[in-house]
């Protein structure tokens, strides 16, 4: 019965040490002193706004009241961070191995478009956008060769 006990206690110190540090995250985070859109629901945040809009309509809205750099809430009333910002936009893509996916978004992607250029991260990234590279480029010469070939 002790055994039992004390497996149990256990188990819920170990639920709750991962369990607290995802739930204080959101109100530790810098994001959260950017200005954007209020929170309607904590649950769903303004995923269904986004959804229900149509196609960037409502961040357009957003960047005309808040500007270029905002934050609003997702699912689970978590912070995320929108910009428009043309250099912080290139910074983060150029900068690829600072600011990689979360796991779970990778793991969705994985299973939606597979392990692609698009999902992988570090160096098999790199390898992958090499191959490809190469690759449209010969079709690009192939193109243009025909193209010419065409036109004269």
């Amino acid at each position: 019965m002790a055994l039992l006990l004390w497996a149990s206690l256990g188990a819920l110190g170990l639920a709750l040490w991962k369990l607290i540090p995802a739930l204080l995250r959101p109100f530790r985070s810098p994001v959260r002193s950017l200005p954007g859109p209020p929170s309607p629901s904590w649950l769903w945040g303004q995923s269904k706004k986004i959804f229900a809009a149509e196609n960037s309509v409502l961040h357009q809205e957003w960047i005309e009241k808040y500007g270029n750099v905002l934050t609003y809430t997702g699912f689970l009333n978590i912070n995320r961070l929108y910009t428009h910002d043309m250099r912080a936009l290139n910074h983060v893509l150029t900068h690829s191995a600072d600011f990689q996916k979360p796991e779970e978004t990778r793991t969705f992607l994985t299973r939606l478009l597979g392990a692609g250029v698009l999902v992988t991260e570090g160096d098999q990234h790199r390898q992958q956008r090499r191959v490809m590279v190469r690759l449209l480029s010969l079709h690009v010469r192939v193109a243009l060769k025909r193209l010419n070939c065409g036109v004269g």
